[in-house]
């Protein structure tokens, strides 16, 4: 893994250089989303695409669409690598991107929450002591979200808010009631966001409440992902998949 992730840094730089030649800014960003649309066959080609991001928003300021495109974009090689040093190094470069978004446009969606994701994703592959740190800045960035658009990411703000206050303990804020409904609210905006679901059985399961879990684990199996999402959708199974399986042993609290 670490080879892939030191030859991934390497196709960032060359996607870079290369891509000072390959048209305007808004055709950098197009082609870095055309190579996102094949991010679940080759993460080569999500590097690819942080490079002519970072390069369409190195040449305009101005940019907030490359921006939190290319924290988007480092956010997912986080998720699926391993190794913790490598996660946080790219969570690290997705979140200060995140964060160059939020400053070039602070009314977008999108830039407080690839920010938001990336910097609790941070948080949370150093520890969940790390993370206590980050509650307020976590709140104030997903509130934003919700507050500017609902709606973005797939009820992305929701959901945020519904994981972190389920993942807090009680004495730093953490509240599981609050967290279902939050969660409850993001699966409005998208029924079938596997994501979601499976924070929500998680929840529920944690909760003592393993039937409702699993009626929302059976949801999550059936879920059949968009293009571009087999990977995340993939993830997500199996991890619901091993959540149903602890279920079945555990049997009835």
């Amino acid at each position: 893994m670490m080879r892939s992730i030191r030859a991934l840094t390497l196709l960032f730089l060359l996607g870079c250089s290369a891509a000072f030649g390959q048209g305007s800014v808004t055709e950098l960003v197009q082609k870095g989303d055309e190579l996102w649309l094949e991010r679940s066959t080759s993460l080569e080609q999500v590097g690819r695409a942080i490079g002519l991001w970072e390069a369409a928003a190195h040449s305009d300021p101005h940019n907030v669409d490359a921006a939190y495109r290319a924290s988007m974009g480092y956010y997912y090689l986080g998720r699926f690598t391993d190794e913790p040093t490598q996660k946080m190094d790219l969570f690290s470069k997705g979140k200060d991107w995140g964060l160059e978004a939020v400053r070039r446009d602070p009314r977008s969606a999108q830039a407080h929450y690839w920010y938001g994701v990336n910097m609790g994703s941070y948080g949370q592959t150093r520890g969940k002591l790390k993370t206590l740190f980050l509650v307020g800045p976590l709140k104030e960035a997903f509130q934003e979200v919700v507050r500017l658009d609902p709606i973005c990411y797939y009820g992305g703000g929701y959901r945020a808010l519904g994981k972190l206050y389920f993942e807090l303990p009680g004495f730093a804020g953490g509240d599981k009631k609050k967290a279902e409904e939050y969660l409850r609210m993001s699966l409005k905006v998208e029924p079938c966001y596997t994501l979601t679901l499976l924070y929500l059985a998680e929840l529920l399961a944690d909760s003592h409440r393993d039937s409702e879990a699993r009626d929302v684990l059976e949801r999550l199996m059936n879920c059949r992902p968009p293009p571009g999402f087999e990977r995340e959708y993939r993830q997500d199974q199996a991890e619901g998949k091993r959540l149903l399986e602890r279920l079945a042993r555990d049997g009835p609290p």
